[in-house]
């Protein structure tokens, strides 16, 4: 091996030392102190997801919270984690996760041409074809990169009569540069957009069928 090229492995090997110095001392940087996040929604949530006759009015019932203690409960979503897996910061919501849903999917509804009517319960909904059913995921994490999760099985129900049950799954990933809160909202934001545009397909034709009754 000549000396020139001696020479450039080590320069090579230096410098990459060097960038994982700069990288371990970025993560042990990030990895303490807890992210408050807002939760927040995409400026577009998801495209028309049915035949919605315009105007036609539906309601939507509070969710129940079946979320998985292991993965995210109350305002936790998730922690974030060192290069070892080991846990060293908790990510907590700034509102309540279930809320947040639910209220993504009356946005979710609105879009797609529907008029809604919030309710506590199905029972409070009259005559209208309601949406209702539990929360089983909102959640994320940070280890390699962050992610973030939702999850709910819903109904729509009339007058008692179960007319559709449907999971609704949304998922978002993304490098971690920084695993700040802003990331963290971004990512919580775009796996609600995945969550509404899997939804709607799923929702809209019974909403409208039973609208048009």
């Amino acid at each position: 091996m000549t000396k020139v090229r001696r020479a450039h492995l080590f320069i090579s090997a230096t410098h990459l030392f060097r960038l994982a110095l700069l990288g371990l001392g970025a993560a042990s940087g990030c990895a303490f102190g807890a992210r408050h996040v807002d939760l927040t929604y995409p400026a577009s949530l998801a495209g028309p997801g049915g035949v919605a006759t315009s105007g036609a009015r539906v309601a939507v019932a509070k969710l129940g919270d079946a979320r998985d203690p292991q993965q995210g409960s109350g305002r936790l979503l998730g922690k974030v984690r060192n290069g070892y897996g080991i846990p060293t910061a908790s990510v907590l919501a700034s509102q309540d996760p279930v809320l947040w849903v639910s209220d993504g999917l009356v946005r979710g509804l609105k879009l797609s041409g529907f008029e809604v009517e919030r309710v506590e319960s199905p029972a409070d909904a009259g005559d209208l074809p309601t949406v209702t059913g539990t929360v089983m995921r909102a959640s994320g994490g940070m280890y390699m990169s962050m992610d973030a999760n939702v999850a709910a099985d819903l109904v729509v129900e009339r007058r008692g009569e179960r007319l559709l049950s449907a999971q609704c799954d949304g998922r978002a990933s993304k490098v971690a540069w920084t695993a700040s809160a802003s990331e963290y909202r971004q990512v919580f934001q775009d796996a609600m957009g995945s969550f509404l545009q899997d939804c709607m397909p799923k929702l809209s034709p019974a909403l409208s069928a039973e609208t048009l009754r």
